[in-house]
């Protein structure tokens, strides 16, 4: 009967073992990219409001630049009125504004950027203390020192989806 015990213990540790290989880094690689597209995108946003700071503090009406058409490309451009910028605003949609509009919108655009960047962060905090406590509990049971099997799920019992139903049945969720 023992070695049914060990048997059945161990093919729910690899159970649980494939699962932070198969869900839990997956699904954290994916939490951070996300985080870190909006990070990009935050920065697009604020090198765009230092350049129109730059327009106003220096009153220019026109300008020379370099634009940036892709793979590190860039030709020169001439702007003949400084009044209006075009921005991106999602989906596709550029909106002429003035500079003023602009800076009033990069302000509340990057401030919304950086709330879904922050829920992004603490998402992959909670992946993260998922992943460390079940390699807890593995490197527990290879030194014998495992009475149940317990999971941070921060109340989400999609992370024992994959489990099985008796390995589920052994797994204590602390909210």
């Amino acid at each position: 009967m023992e070695t049914s015990d060990s048997t059945s213990l161990a093919s729910i540790l690899n159970k649980y073992d494939q699962f932070v290989n198969e869900k839990l880094k997956p699904d954290l690689k994916a939490t951070l990219d996300a985080r870190d597209s909006l990070y990009d995108l935050t920065s697009e946003y604020l090198k765009l409001k230092s350049q129109i700071e730059t327009i106003q503090t220096n009153g220019l009406t026109e300008m020379k630049t370099k634009v940036d058409l892709g793979s590190n490309f860039y030709v020169q451009a001439k702007i003949p009125d400084t009044k209006f910028v075009y921005i991106n605003v999602g989906f596709g949609f550029h909106v002429q504004m003035t500079l003023k509009e602009a800076l009033e919108f990069i302000d509340k655009k990057t401030q919304q950027l950086q709330n879904r960047a922050e829920k992004h962060t603490q998402e992959a905090a909670k992946i993260r203390a998922n992943i460390k406590l079940v390699r807890l509990i593995l490197a527990r049971n290879d030194t014998g020192d495992i009475s149940s099997l317990i999971i941070s799920s921060a109340g989400d019992e999609s992370y024992t989806r994959g489990l099985g139903t008796s390995a589920r049945r052994r797994v204590v969720l602390i909210v």
